[in-house]
């Protein structure tokens, strides 16, 4: 089975070019058919895994929230050293290429991505208890922020706290996810964060698909060209 060259690219958080160079030296299983490349699907996971991300210093969780909350127009109160930090990085997302810059920016934010899978019945029961506040305070995130009009009845994402977490998995026998397949993405954190619309695009990137991608891709640039 073969994927186009853009469906690689935007896995691996490259653009259509480099990909097409990667192609030609050999580096992904790829070949021509009718002139176009293709690359084998099995690549896909790798390249998710393997992401290329903008060099540069790395950003802090402190600049994540300022940015989030700049691009949400939330920036009076910013001083201006910061107000500019927050500008500077949402140039990088305004680019047509932005998933490299994203991905890097990603990384800051706290809760790290824990995919598992659940049986339907399971995964029913957690969306339950979800909705009416038994698992303590959430965030929904990703593919199930109702704001961007992604929910998706079939996965479910979502932040808690730390300690939430662990019951949950134990009492709704949810299993690690072996590879991209999962229908549960629990991130545990500290303090549950404010709903930001970057947060969702840099959740939307854990996804690995390249459907994800392009939506977190879309959402923020759009963000960035808001405040331009």
């Amino acid at each position: 089975m073969v994927v186009g060259l853009e469906s690689y690219a935007r896995a691996a958080g490259i653009s259509r070019r480099a990909a097409q160079i990667r192609a030609r030296k050999g580096q992904v299983k790829a070949r021509r058919i009718g002139g176009v490349w293709v690359v084998e699907a099995s690549e896909l996971a790798v390249a998710r895994v393997q992401g290329r991300i903008s060099p540069g210093r790395p950003v802090s969780p402190e600049a994540f929230e300022r940015l989030a909350a700049y691009l949400d127009g939330e920036h009076d109160d910013m001083s201006p050293e910061h107000r500019r930090q927050a500008s500077v990085l949402a140039a990088r997302l305004r680019v047509d290429d932005n998933v490299p810059a994203l991905r890097r920016i990603a990384r800051a934010r706290l809760g790290e991505a824990q995919p598992y899978v659940a049986a339907e019945r399971n995964l029913s029961a957690l969306r339950n208890e979800v909705a009416h506040g038994e698992a303590g305070e959430v965030l929904l995130a990703g593919i199930s922020d109702s704001e961007q009009g992604l929910t998706n009845p079939l996965l479910l994402e979502l932040y808690l706290h730390r300690d939430h977490a662990q019951r949950m998995v134990s009492r709704h026998r949810l299993s690690p996810a072996d590879g991209p397949a999962w229908n549960v993405m629990l991130r545990g954190v500290d303090r549950i964060p404010p709903r930001r619309s970057l947060r969702v695009a840099a959740d939307l990137l854990d996804g690995g698909d390249a459907r994800s991608v392009a939506e977190a891709s879309r959402i923020a640039r759009e963000l960035a060209e808001a405040v331009s």
